[in-house]
């Protein structure tokens, strides 16, 4: 027996649990496997920290009923609560980032406890990636360690036990004296130093966030040192997330030369605001005010000028990709003539300009349309929440690579209520003038049967079209008992005969309007999705309207109101089997539709659209009187039976600026606070 099966003997987990089963050499194989199987598996488990997805959620709620908060309000004598009042947070939180904490890569947290403990390990510096939320987290443990020795600071930076520093990295960097009062400023003060500390730690890092409460809940740092520290990962840091309203953009740029995405949200309105204020100041005073490097900007501000895009695209002359939160404010007197000698008559290379906040209708969107578009050749993705004739027309005429529309919002339905009263057949002119279009994504945009028809496409690359397509010259419920009724009689007279020939009529035109449209879409053999509806409900606006909701088997529904009467019926009599070329289609949803889906039509989709995965419209979620459609329940059913791997869901897109910002980030896993 060699000495090393003879230690395992001495491992009393092994010998009380499997000792009596297996031989010492069996032992020891175990403890090699146990050993190989960590050796290969905890880095990459602990390799991305979210505390907001996996089990973090639940884990931090069970502390949080555990440690109630203390009441931050005042005591009758006007003094704070007891710091004592606070619990830390477990032992073991620390444990654990000082056990695994050097196989942590990417860094998200939105309770900043954690940013402590993972600073204070001192073994967490391998980040890649550090993404602090928010600091109003910090108030559920008290994060200050009282543990740090006292000669760790001079004498007059121990003001009181509240206001020390943690580390001697920060002496004569920031200033005690200057921190906000209060129970909640301290814990913000400290959380905020342990964050600098996390982050002088890490010089690898490739994608930080500087949370905006650094600077404005707590002590105001230097300029100076918030240059300095990020100087530290000047050689890596590749993407930038700013909430600072007074940071120094350029001169922190200037030090952080392989930088090519860059977020930033400053406070304030426009005009007062640092950053936005002395644009056109930086693009003509220094030489070190255009940054080639950066290729993707978002800005997230709550009213922008005309002049502050003007200024983005001299700033960033390569700048390939922008986000916009806000609405562009497009009142100011700009003319071609000055956007030309701004610009220097030099069309810029943006490719990919994203509103993603909702533009209000009371926006003039002219200056943009005449201003902006014909200086955006490369333009090949534009997000913005409508067209009109006017965007669609200037898209189709300055901008030949465009690949992609799409919507901010869907909106909460298409009910004439609630939907955007988009000009309808405006999305035309997209398809029938842009030849690279592959996206076209605006299911609140409607086109005409008859218009789409009679004009022909030149997106032949098409692989996502998501639209309503209306306008069918649908037969109505009675129209259809004529057709099947008195079309059997075999002698019919006077009235009778007359009505049947002005429904077959009808039929026969909305029979020829199916097919066409039907050979147009088959035509886009590209396609990968197809939506031709969305929810139509009306929700409820005022409190006083009578309740929409109805729960039915434990299930919450929402009272509709009808499928879209002139839309497509989605039949083989109507000619859905003419589709059979989409052998690409994945996604088909025709919620709010009124069609004809039945098992015949369910049959063909399984056997004749090899890739579709995702069929939308059969879900029941709007109920009308009250009561669920069984026949639903069967379609359902039926279709499992067909092919099981087809998932039955509404098919939803991510919208809005939580998609732009993860799109903006190379999809790192990011938490939104």
């Amino acid at each position: 027996m060699t000495q090393a099966t003879l230690k395992v003997l001495h491992l009393p987990e092994l010998a009380t649990i499997i000792g009596e089963h297996l031989t010492p050499p069996h032992l020891l194989a175990c403890v090699q496997v146990c050993r190989q199987l960590n050796a290969i598996f905890i880095p990459v488990l602990w390799r991305v920290i979210n505390d907001n997805t996996y089990a973090w959620p639940g884990l931090l709620k069970t502390l949080a009923e555990q440690y109630p908060d203390p009441d931050p309000v005042l005591g009758a004598d006007g003094t704070p609560p007891a710091l004592h009042a606070t619990p830390l947070p477990p032992p073991w939180i620390d444990a654990l980032f000082v056990k695994y904490g050097r196989h942590i890569q990417h860094l998200t947290i939105s309770n900043t406890f954690l940013n402590a403990a993972a600073a204070k390990s001192g073994v967490c510096t391998k980040l890649q990636s550090l993404w602090l939320c928010s600091l109003w987290d910090t108030r559920r443990f008290r994060i200050m360690d009282l543990t740090v020795p006292r000669d760790a600071w001079a004498a007059d930076e121990v003001v009181t036990g509240s206001t020390r520093l943690v580390s001697p990295k920060l002496k004569g960097i920031v200033d005690p004296g200057a921190k906000k009062s209060g129970f909640n400023a301290t814990q913000d003060w400290m959380a905020a130093q342990w964050f600098w500390i996390l982050l002088l730690q890490n010089p690898g890092l490739v994608t930080l966030q500087l949370p905006w409460e650094i600077q404005s809940n707590s002590p105001r740092y230097s300029n100076s040192f918030l240059i300095k520290a990020l100087q530290g990962v000047g050689k890596t840091l590749r993407q930038l997330s700013i909430h600072l309203p007074n940071m120094p953009i350029p001169a922190v740029l200037d030090l952080l030369p392989n930088v090519n995405t860059i977020y930033w949200t400053c406070s304030g309105l426009y005009g007062q605001v640092a950053w936005a204020q002395p644009l056109s100041n930086i693009t003509t005073t220094t030489a070190s005010a255009t940054f080639p490097q950066v290729r993707t900007v978002m800005v997230g501000e709550h009213q922008l000028q005309i002049s502050y895009l003007f200024n983005l695209l001299k700033i960033f002359p390569s700048l390939e990709q922008l986000y916009l939160w806000a609405p562009i404010d497009l009142s100011e007197n700009w003319t071609l003539r000055k956007v030309k000698d701004f610009l220097d008559n030099t069309p810029h290379r943006l490719s990919a300009l994203h509103f993603t906040n909702v533009t209000p209708p009371s926006i003039n969107m002219e200056p943009f349309t005449s201003l902006v578009i014909p200086w955006l050749p490369r333009l090949t993705e534009l997000t913005l929440n409508r067209l009109d004739t006017a965007i669609a027309t200037a898209l189709a005429t300055h901008c030949p690579r465009l690949e992609k529309f799409a919507q901010v919002w869907d909106g909460v339905s298409i009910h004439p209520d609630d939907d955007l009263h988009i000009e309808v057949n405006v999305m035309g002119i997209l398809l029938e003038r842009c030849p690279n279009l592959k996206v076209f994504d605006g299911i609140q945009h409607k086109i005409e049967a008859d218009y789409l028809v009679e004009r022909p496409w030149v997106c032949r690359n098409l692989e996502s079209l998501r639209c309503q397509i209306v306008g069918f010259n649908r037969l109505m419920r009675e129209e259809e008992t004529i057709l099947t009724e008195i079309g059997f009689e075999v002698e019919a007279d006077g009235d009778k005969a007359r009505r049947l020939e002005e429904v077959a009529e009808k039929h026969k035109h909305c029979q020829q309007q199916h097919q066409a449209v039907y050979d147009r879409l088959a035509s886009m053999t590209l396609l990968r999705t197809l939506h031709l509806g969305y929810k139509y409900i009306r929700y409820r606006r005022e409190p006083l309207d009578p309740s929409t909701r109805f729960t039915v088997g434990g299930r919450l529904y929402y009272q509709g109101n009808g499928p879209i009467p002139d839309t497509m019926e989605l039949s083989i009599r109507s000619g859905l089997d003419r589709l059979s070329s989409l052998t690409h289609l994945e996604v088909l949803d025709f919620e709010g539709v009124d069609h004809r889906v039945n098992e015949l039509e369910l049959e063909w989709m399984a056997c004749h659209l090899p890739s579709l995965q995702v069929v939308g419209g059969l879900q029941e979620h709007i109920v009308v009187q009250g009561f669920e459609d069984p026949r639903v329940e069967e379609l359902k059913q039926y279709l499992s039976r067909l092919n099981p791997r087809i998932r039955q869901e509404v098919a939803r897109q991510a919208k809005g600026s939580k998609q732009c910002l993860q799109q903006c980030f190379n999809g790192m896993p990011l938490t939104f606070a």
